[in-house]
């Protein structure tokens, strides 16, 4: 009986136990541990006096570890913030560290790539000059075209890339890119620059050439429309270093070439002041109105217009003391405005190309009358028989004292083959070319579809001006059908 009840008092105090540890006053901590006694298994084996106990069941007693065990105290909230700072401290340190040993680890990186690239370890003038013999014809950016692909290959050659200016002076863009121009043009440094814009213009690349201009001096021009032109003549102050300007239109979304009104054409020549070179490059491109105010351009030399383009818009409202070389197409020109202009700009002109792939009314033979003497050489084309016809009858009308400084003589028959000359012409050209002695190459520039050549008394003129130094090619460039006339 006393066994008994000594079991079934430390039941009690068991049981009391458990419950101690889940009132209010106790705070759990982790997970909790599980004290199982079966009392059906302590009965069914007779604990402690290995006699079963009828009717008893299974109890569990579940208890959680309390607070009053050998844990670490609960940190405030103010030492937990601290705690934080501290370990973000830390974190930062440690990044700090990182980041100096990726940076000694490039630099060291650089060093030994210099050590084994043997451009590198060149001066940087022989590396820049290196560069430079690596540069293609056209300067377009691209991430594997040159000078690019020099800043994607290592950090040594994008420092010699960087280093020379003379890599970046050109650019050529085929798109909209201000992004583009604004990462090129600095690296220029203070070098003179050339840009050809191919339907890139808008008003961000026109502020980046405004920022520029002092430095561009070679411009190209190409566009659709008439209004992205009008936007660089309202953005850009003056290029008071440009001395060439390519002026060109593209085909629009019909297949049409862009009409550029004169005032666009005539304020971006006034934003030019000291233009040497101008050129309307672009078949199509067409002034739809007189320039109205004569603008004079005191240093330009060279004037070319396309074959297309519309001369007289131009021709009658500019005046260009210094002219040396004109390349003009006649066939969109008065005889009177041709006049004109030379009396009006008294140029020393040297070189003169009158270019016709048409034909038009202006009379040859009366423009060779309006030539200034100083012309030294003379290109001239005739298209059809209609101005070959005016053309010989000029050479043979001509006073034996005008262009007598010609030293070249062009002459390119349109239309027309050898065996359409005629005698007359034939007798035109010598009474031409044998006072004038100073002309050292004459080309009669004509095909020849069947057997013909000149009497014999033309063909002693000829080889007296070959035998007194003369070059006289009479043909197709490829070819020269004067020495076998000239043969016994």
């Amino acid at each position: 009986m006393r066994t008994t009840c000594v079991w079934l008092l430390e039941l009690f105090l068991c049981l009391a136990f458990s419950q101690s540890l889940t009132t209010p006053n106790r705070r759990e901590i982790g997970s909790a541990e599980e004290l199982r006694f079966k009392l059906k298994d302590l009965c069914d084996s007779g604990y402690p006096n290995k006699r079963p106990v009828n009717g008893c069941r299974e109890v569990t007693c579940r208890f959680t570890v309390s607070a009053s065990m050998d844990l670490p105290p609960a940190l405030s909230v103010t030492e937990l913030e601290a705690r934080i700072a501290q370990i973000s401290s830390d974190i930062a340190f440690q990044q700090e560290v990182l980041k100096n040993l990726e940076r000694n680890k490039s630099t060291a990186q650089r060093e030994l790539n210099a050590i084994r690239d043997p451009v590198a370890r060149l001066p940087l003038e022989i590396s820049s000059e290196i560069f430079l013999g690596c540069l293609t014809s056209q300067r377009k950016p691209g991430a594997h075209v040159t000078p690019l692909l020099f800043l994607n290959i290592c950090n040594a050659w994008t420092d010699i890339a960087i280093s020379t200016p003379a890599l970046w002076d050109i650019i050529e863009l085929d798109f909209r890119s201000a992004d583009c121009l604004r990462s090129w043009l600095p690296r220029a440094g203070r070098r003179t620059s050339t840009i050809a814009l191919d339907r890139g213009l808008d008003h961000s690349v026109a502020a980046i050439l405004n920022q520029y201009a002092t430095q561009i001096t070679h411009l190209t021009l190409r566009e659709e429309v008439d209004g992205e032109l009008h936007t660089l003549a309202a953005a850009v102050e003056s290029f008071p270093q440009l001395d060439t300007l390519i002026i060109g239109g593209l085909p629009d979304g019909n297949d049409d070439y862009a009409k550029f009104s004169s005032s666009v054409v005539l304020e971006l020549l006034r934003l030019a002041p000291n233009l040497v070179e101008l050129t309307f490059n672009i078949e199509g491109l067409y002034v739809v109105n007189s320039l109205g105010d004569n603008l004079t351009l005191s240093r330009l030399t060279s004037l070319k217009f396309d074959e297309f383009f519309r001369v007289d818009r131009i021709l009658i409202s500019i005046t260009t003391p210094v002219l040396e070389t004109l390349i003009l197409p006649y066939a969109t020109i008065s005889n009177a405005d041709f006049s004109l202009f030379f009396k009006r700009s008294s140029p020393p002109l040297q070189k003169l190309v009158l270019a016709d792939e048409q034909g038009g009314d202006f009379d040859l033979g009366e423009g060779l009358m309006q030539i200034p003497s100083s012309v030294t050489h003379l290109d001239v084309s005739a298209y059809g028989r209609y101005s070959v016809v005016s053309l010989f009858s000029g050479l043979e009308n001509l006073p034996s004292d005008s262009l007598q400084n010609l030293r070249t003589l062009i002459l390119r028959i349109r239309g027309l083959d050898l065996t359409d000359i005629e005698p007359s012409w034939y007798d035109a050209l010598v009474h031409f070319l044998t006072p004038r002695r100073t002309i050292v190459r004459f080309h009669l520039n004509i095909r020849r579809y069947a057997d013909s050549q000149p009497g014999e008394h033309v063909c002693e003129v000829f080889r007296g001006l070959v035998d007194g130094g003369m070059q006289v090619w009479i043909g197709p460039d490829a070819h020269n059908y004067l020495p076998g006339w000239l043969q016994p």
